[in-house]
């Protein structure tokens, strides 16, 4: 009878190892599952990348307008020094001129529109920045409680192990023919 007693408590510990070992594997899938934070890292990295495409655009617009003004400064100024006498000629700068303030007005919309754009791209990163450090934060305090819980399985695996003692099939109380073989060759 103690031998299968000792056969039933070897397999209740085998199944405590068992379910310890699946314990320890659900904790380290979710130790290595970061397919969220992955995701939102990219998200981050987008973003930067329209915020930096939207501050070239803007960048670019506000040359634009620049160098429209510029046009408009000449264009006035050949216009109001005096050097041009021909009434065509004037005519034709007059007709320039306000040709060219239109155009400054539609740069001037597409310069508020690239602000807009790089307004919001800045909003958009800021916030994914900032949803990235959140889920970071949660990641590891995931990963810390899923370390506590790594070390617990571990422990409780370790503490129901046999002592370190050899397992035998015998029960230290029966004689069996391995344990009376040893006693008599050290009693002899």
């Amino acid at each position: 009878m103690s031998q299968t007693l000792s056969l039933y408590r070897l397999q209740l510990i085998d199944h405590q190892m068992d379910q310890i070992r699946d314990q320890l594997k659900v904790v380290q899938a979710k130790l290595e599952d970061d397919l969220a934070l992955h995701q939102l890292s990219e998200q981050v990295q987008a973003a930067e990348g329209r915020c930096k495409s939207a501050e070239l655009a803007l960048h670019q617009a506000e040359a634009v307008v620049k160098d429209q003004k510029v046009k408009i400064e000449q264009t006035e100024s050949s216009l109001y020094s005096g050097k041009v006498h021909n009434p065509k000629e004037l005519q034709d700068l007059q007709s320039d001129a306000t040709s060219l303030k239109r155009r400054e007005s539609e740069l001037e919309d597409q310069l508020l529109e690239a602000m807009v754009r790089m307004e919001e791209a800045e909003k958009t990163v800021a916030s994914l920045q900032s949803d990235l450090q959140k889920a970071r934060a949660t990641r590891r305090s995931k990963t810390s409680a899923c370390n506590r819980n790594k070390r617990h399985w571990r422990k409780s695996s370790n503490a129901s192990l046999p002592s370190a003692a050899p397992w035998h099939p015998c029960s230290p109380q029966t004689a069996c023919s391995c344990m009376t073989g040893s006693a008599s060759s050290t009693a002899g």
